[in-house]
């Protein structure tokens, strides 16, 4: 396993928890825990769904999206 490799996962696993952390946080009443909570889940959410155009338009390759996220399109 390469140090790369070793990173990228626990880089995915940390990224994986912040945002379900984050989802869990919006459930309380405290202010203080819901308001980043909602900043962090909204702005996965939102930056999921741009990455697709934002990937069409300065980089000129067509994308779909698929139930399993932003795929290429195939002619």
């Amino acid at each position: 396993m390469t140090p790369k490799n070793l990173i990228d996962k626990i880089n995915t696993v940390l990224e994986g928890g912040l945002v379900i952390s984050s989802l869990i946080a919006m459930v309380f009443d405290n202010d203080l825990y819901r308001i980043p909570g909602r900043i962090i889940w909204f702005g996965q959410v939102a930056a999921f769904i741009l990455v697709g155009p934002l990937i069409e338009i300065f980089a000129k390759i067509p994308m779909k999206m698929t139930y399993g996220g932003w795929r290429i399109r195939r002619f």
